[in-house]
């Protein structure tokens, strides 16, 4: 419990990030090691490794603890403001991984045209039409070939795609799925016809895009009324680790709609 106190005491500039030393099984409870486990510990879901650590843990503290100490020009009284609100809705449901409004952000490296190059890919997960679900490429950005494309041809085989757990690897499956040039469209979006996607397709379809591998995820949740935040790793040895908030801002519907459009290229 001492954890908490003390990062509770850090929100509101008391003590020092240096403050919070931990052991190595406070650390390996209060880790945030998956996406998954991260929605767990915001909706302060029973089965947590937290909880089992600290009973008495509340779901304020548990919605301070996914904060990253270590930002220094946090806005306190914002953080105050969303974890009254989210912690009063205790006992709800607040995030589902089936959420549609949450998309993560790979930043990649690709080989093109003999040179390496940083694309960046947007991804959702969406539910499949026997209940399931799947990873799909819904944007892309930073890239434009500037010449325009019909869209690559239909998949031969539904059953290829990128599967629903393939955060939790990281997405190395994309490797394999990128180099499955009959069934390329499984993992796309196919609403999406912008210009710089049907590019990017089609470079991959043809093999002057070849990627190489994928360096950082950043998650974007759009779901709840009135905020947007963004999710990072943050590798460490503390009990302030892994998959915690990196940004926190209010906004409203429009602006969800502009941040969708700006930040994520997605219209």
């Amino acid at each position: 419990m001492h954890q908490v106190v003390l990062f509770l005491l850090l929100l509101s500039g008391s003590v020092t990030a240096q403050s919070i030393k931990g052991d190595l099984e406070s650390d390996f409870a209060f880790k945030v090691k998956q996406i998954d486990e991260f929605i767990d510990r915001f909706n302060h879901a029973p089965q947590t490794l937290a909880r089992q650590y600290d009973a008495g843990l509340t779901h304020r503290e548990n919605l301070h603890t996914l904060f990253d100490q270590h930002i220094e020009d946090w806005d306190y009284a914002l953080i105050e403001e969303f974890v009254d609100q989210i912690g009063s809705r205790s006992g709800e449901k607040i995030l589902d991984f089936y959420d549609p409004l949450w998309y993560a952000e790979l930043e990649c490296s690709f080989s093109y045209r003999g040179t390496s190059k940083l694309i960046t890919l947007i991804l959702q997960n969406q539910l499949a039409q026997n209940g399931g679900s799947k990873w799909v490429i819904v944007s892309v950005l930073e890239f434009l070939d500037g010449v325009y494309c019909e869209d690559i041809p239909q998949a031969k085989n539904a059953g290829f795609y990128l599967h629903p757990m393939s955060h939790v690897t990281n997405f190395m499956e994309l490797d394999r799925a990128f180099e499955d040039k009959e069934n390329l469209q499984n993992i796309f979006d196919p609403w999406n016809q912008g210009m710089d996607f049907l590019a990017f397709k089609n470079g991959v379809l043809k093999g002057t895009l070849k990627y190489q591998s994928n360096h950082r995820i950043t998650y974007h949740f759009l779901q709840l009324e009135g905020w947007i935040f963004t999710v990072d790793y943050f590798p460490r040895q503390a009990p302030n680790a892994g998959w915690l908030i990196s940004s926190l801002q209010r906004a409203s519907g429009k602006e969800k709609q502009r941040y969708l459009a700006e930040k994520l290229n997605l219209l």
